[in-house]
């Protein structure tokens, strides 16, 4: 132990002890005097056993300029990186200064627009608060030079209208995940035309569908100036918005998307058509009597595998077509849409006729 002592302390401090101990005076002051020396040479040499701490700098995150120039000397694809790396734990309350990457300049007071293609602003409405589909589309939009506005999530109409006119953005995005949630776009689109905007909306959402866009939103507000466009998913969403701030491309594609969600609403409401209700009365005749006493019968076809030996003959009646000349982007016009109306259509039945016969 005395050697891993002598030897931690160096030689310097082994010199200061015996000189120390050669003088003559009492072993006590002798004790302290080699003590003080070799805490003395300790401290200045550097062999000593407790390496010096370095202090602690704690620094802010990047300002915008410096992530922009960081992402302008990017290709896309590290540029995406560099997105994900700062949009780790996006979950949680953003550190000051990652709020930039998706508001841009205009967080360091920065008001010039004309670098970016376009201005989004994207929120989740009232009552719900999914983030994770909105959070990619403004990923992907800002990877794609938008400047894109997120709001957050629970944002009352008011709100999303009055961001909307202080940003002055090119397009409104609208985000839900329950079912609630479109109702809440049904009255955010209306609000839309009493106040008079002029902007497209698009809408996007697990319990969204194209259906619903066509029939409930797009008559609320669509028009050709201002379409209502349902988003499948997050990767279509520089596809749309691209299309919609391009004036060489807005025209064909709005009137593609007014045709086809025409098209939808006159096949929606011809379904209700053949819904014929019945009288109450006959209605509760008809009801299903349940007996408790009464056993189901077994199964005429013992459980477990079975070969079966039908001919294929017999079960093409029981395919579903559409799927298939849905793959193959030959889609008639309603009332010819599905299998086997689309055969009378003239635009694509005769291709579609040729198609199923191979």
């Amino acid at each position: 132990a005395s050697r891993r002592q002598r030897s931690a302390r160096g030689p310097a401090a082994e010199e200061a002890a015996e000189a120390a101990s050669s003088r003559p005076s009492s072993s006590s002051e002798a004790a302290a005097a080699a003590a003080a020396a070799a805490a003395t040479a300790g401290s200045g040499s550097p062999q000593h056993h407790k390496p010096q701490r370095k202090p602690l700098v704690l620094q802010d995150p990047p300002s915008w300029q410096q992530l922009k120039a960081k992402a302008l000397e990017a290709d896309y694809a590290s540029m995406v990186a560099f997105v994900d790396e700062f949009y780790d734990g996006k979950r949680t309350p953003p550190p000051k200064g990652t709020k930039a990457l998706v508001e841009g300049p205009a967080a360091d007071g920065d008001d010039d627009d004309s670098q970016y293609a376009g201005k989004f602003l994207i929120a989740t409405v009232k009552g719900d608060v999914h983030d994770i589909g909105k959070n990619i589309v403004a990923v992907v939009l800002g990877c794609n030079n938008y400047k894109v506005y997120d709001i957050g999530v629970m944002c009352e109409c008011d709100t999303i209208l009055k961001k909307a006119r202080e940003l002055k953005v090119d397009a409104i995005g609208l985000s839900g995940l329950i079912t609630p949630s479109l109702d809440e776009m049904v009255f955010v689109a209306k609000e839309m035309s009493k106040q008079g905007f002029s902007v497209p909306l698009l809408i996007g959402g697990a319990t969204t569908s194209k259906m619903h866009t066509a029939v409930k939103i797009s008559p609320q507000y669509a028009s050709d100036e201002h379409p209502v466009i349902h988003v499948l998913d997050a990767s279509r969403a520089v596809t749309v918005v691209s299309n919609l701030l391009n004036p060489d491309e807005k025209a064909d594609y709005v009137a593609d998307v007014a045709d086809e969600y025409a098209e939808l609403r006159d096949e929606y409401y011809a379904s209700l058509e053949d819904r014929k209700a019945l009288p109450f009365a006959t209605a509760r005749a008809k009801r299903l009597e349940l007996d408790a006493k009464r056993v189901a019968p077994p199964p005429k076809v013992p459980l477990g595998a079975h070969a079966v030996t039908y001919a294929l003959a017999d079960v093409v009646p029981f395919i579903d077509w559409n799927p298939f000349f849905q793959t193959w982007e030959l889609r008639g016009r309603y009332p010819n849409r599905g299998y086997p109306k689309i055969f009378n259509d003239e635009t694509v039945g005769a291709e579609a006729k040729r198609l199923f016969d191979d």
